[in-house]
């Protein structure tokens, strides 16, 4: 009996849950929602009928043929090769940082041989330690190099004169590259054209005075920079200090703080176009002992 219960009780569930599903859906617009619902479905067969012909769409186009007059030339780019950089010379000398501290002043002269722009590089400072050993005591970092063209480098290292056997001292180029385009191709006239637009400004000092407080001297040189270029140019001065003799003795950034370090942004900064007149004031602790200023140079550094 129990059984014959539970069984009748499922079947009058079901038959009340039928009931009120009926009742809740008797109200809606059964005519109007099919014929929505027909129309959707003719819509769409006539879509994918009438539809366009995605076969007849594509449009044949014919492989061009390269030929001899320039179009070889097309796809050929431009490729980054070794170059090598000429060390012309350089020296080292000890000056005074802002806490009282020395550290270990570079000069040098660098050279791109080559008739096209060497990229970024590093000038490594090489030592050799107690056991006879080379070892890297700091990597400066060069910008573009010019073709032809000899440029200063003055930077601050962060070694101390005290630590290191400054007569081991010697300078190594890594990582220099030029950028060589395909000879008669149609990158040349752009290369060109860019490297004449890369020329560095041209800067000669023009007077050397006292400073009094601090002690020191203010070196006012003019800057020579492209005309055509309508605004600001920017520009890394560079300090390389010489004795009487003329042989290096230092060197360091011409603007900023000269004790950022070797990977810093020191030496950079913003001239107008055509001829000005800057200035950089030196105190002396900040030239090396032997330095004849009168010998000195600035310029355009990397």
């Amino acid at each position: 009996m129990r059984l014959i219960r539970w069984t009748t009780g499922i079947a009058h569930s079901l038959r009340g849950f039928a009931v009120r599903v009926h009742d809740r859906t008797d109200h809606l617009p059964r005519l109007p929602f099919g014929i929505a619902v027909g129309t959707a479905v003719l819509m769409l067969l006539v879509a994918i009928e009438t539809g366009p012909d995605h076969d007849r769409s594509v449009t044949e186009v014919e492989e061009l043929a390269l030929s001899g007059d320039g179009a070889t030339h097309v796809n050929e780019s431009a490729a980054m090769v070794p170059a090598s950089l000429e060390i012309v010379e350089y020296g080292f000398g000890a000056v005074v940082d802002h806490q009282g501290g020395e550290r270990l002043s570079l000069g040098a002269v660098i050279r791109n041989p080559h008739e096209a722009l060497v990229m970024q590089s590093n000038l490594t400072v090489v030592g050799v330690d107690e056991r006879g050993m080379p070892y890297t005591v700091e990597q400066v970092y060069l910008d573009m190099i010019p073709p032809d063209t000899s440029v200063p480098v003055g930077y601050v290292l962060l070694e101390r004169p005290e630590r290191v056997d400054v007569d081991s001292l010697h300078l190594v180029v890594e990582n220099a590259h030029m950028w060589s385009p395909p000879e008669e191709s149609a990158d040349a006239d752009l290369y060109a054209l860019s490297t004449g637009a890369y020329r560095k400004p041209r800067i000669d000092i023009v007077d050397i005075e006292p400073l009094f407080s601090p002690e020191g001297y203010r070196i006012t040189y003019q800057v020579e920079a492209t005309e055509e270029l309508d605004y600001l140019e920017t520009v890394k001065i560079t300090l390389v200090f010489r004795d009487g003799a003329g042989a290096i003795v230092g060197g360091m950034p011409g603007w900023g703080d000269p004790f950022g370090g070797g990977a810093g942004m020191g030496g950079y900064r913003s001239v107008p176009p055509g001829v000005s007149f800057q200035y950089v004031d030196l105190p002396l602790a900040y030239i090396p002992d032997g330095d004849d200023l009168n010998k000195s140079e600035i310029g355009p550094g990397v």
